[in-house]
């Protein structure tokens, strides 16, 4: 009986490993074709990858269990992957975040943080030595700086880095004084640099969250689905907004206004089946452009679902990061980017949630007993 738990263990360790050592593979292939411009490995590394998920998923095989909401997203994907005639990123990430089954939670994050870090070191080095351009240009009104990305894309690096903090907050789980102080002064340093409005709104909302999920006593599940939901279909309420009020447009950047002229082409079919790709910045209209409304709704439920569990059993920060990348979305269509691999972790989130709390509250058991420095274990 003690070998067989011990191989089960073994195996366990194997798949977070090998698990772990893919996603690394996607971290370090985005910053291969963003930062180095080897475009040319961008296919083949993911191809790599997805032969080692899928190995993942065959020795998961017997750990599946799909309910009737996973089913039926499933096979609404499989139908507008076919309208559409596109193999998205979003096939790609449900196959990662179902191919999480039986993975060491605590073990993947530290690993996956840990290599980003040490990413984001070397890219900083590369920066203060000059081996790496720092480049500087102008949008309207404001001087951005691209922080060692090709061209003019600030906004990817904005993403590389906001990821790496977030993984560095999901693996260290004590949101205290210092951590805090870190986590604001780099935010800081990353918006002076790159002048990425949307990490402000992002903070603020995660921030938020934390607040109010840590230190209000009531139940707040209902407040929680309608902040949820005015995330997920805001678009389509405030692109209309354009006629009455030209004004929020400009505020926007010009988003509203290309909110309106997408929505205004599409028929029925196209709003609840997708089919017409297009690529906006908010993963919310670009997500239903691809894959229609449907899925979007799906996808709604289930991070319903796993918000109003993690609320349930104590777990405030998951929570408050899954709004604050939930955020991101409005401003962005990166979290369907499996390379950026924070918003890789929302849809493992939302595809095991109960494994996640199971992990966390086991991992709660051992620090608690472990660590005497910090008898309560900071969620």
């Amino acid at each position: 009986m003690i070998l067989l738990k011990i191989k089960l263990n073994s195996n366990k360790y194997f798949k977070t490993y090998l698990y772990a050592f893919a996603t690394c593979l996607l971290s370090l292939n985005y910053i291969l074709y963003q930062v180095f411009d080897l475009v040319e490995v961008k296919t083949p590394m993911r191809v790599l990858v997805f032969s080692l998920f899928l190995l993942i998923a065959f020795i998961n095989f017997k750990h599946y269990r799909f309910g009737i909401k996973e089913i039926i997203i499933l096979s609404l994907l499989l139908i507008t992957t076919v309208i559409s005639s596109d193999v998205s990123n979003f096939l790609f990430l449900v196959f990662i975040a179902f191919s999480f089954r039986e993975i060491s939670y605590f073990k993947f994050i530290k690993i996956i943080s840990i290599f980003n870090i040490i990413l984001a070191s070397l890219l900083i080095v590369g920066l203060i030595s000059g081996k790496l351009e720092n480049r500087m240009f102008y949008s309207p009104m404001r001087v951005r700086y691209t922080l060692g990305f090709i061209g003019t894309n600030a906004n990817a690096a904005a993403q590389f880095y906001f990821s790496v903090i977030v993984l560095y907050i999901l693996s260290a789980r004590r949101i205290n004084v210092i951590n805090l102080f870190i986590i604001i002064f780099l935010l800081l340093i990353l918006f002076y640099f790159t002048d990425t409005r949307s990490l402000i709104f992002v903070t603020i909302i995660g921030c938020g969250i934390y607040l109010m999920v840590k230190n209000i006593n009531s139940n707040i599940s209902i407040l929680l689905t309608m902040l949820l939901g005015l995330l997920f279909f805001h678009a389509f309420f405030i692109s209309f907004l354009n006629q009455l009020l030209p004004q929020l447009n400009v505020y926007s950047s010009g988003r509203i206004l290309k909110y309106f002229n997408l929505i205004s082409t599409w028929n029925l079919f196209n709003l609840l089946f997708g089919g017409v790709p297009n690529q906006l910045e908010s993963f919310y209209l670009s997500f239903v452009s691809y894959h229609g409304l449907l899925i979007l709704i799906s996808i709604f439920f289930l991070t319903k679902r796993t918000i109003i569990l993690f609320y349930r059993n104590g777990l405030y920060l998951e929570v408050s990061v899954i709004y604050a990348l939930l955020s991101y979305g409005v401003v962005e269509s990166s979290l369907m980017r499996p390379e950026i691999v924070a918003f890789m972790v929302y849809w493992i989130y939302i595809a095991n949630p109960r494994q996640i709390i199971r992990e966390i509250k086991k991992e709660k058991v051992r620090r608690i007993k472990c660590d005497n420095v910090y008898p309560k274990f900071s969620v």
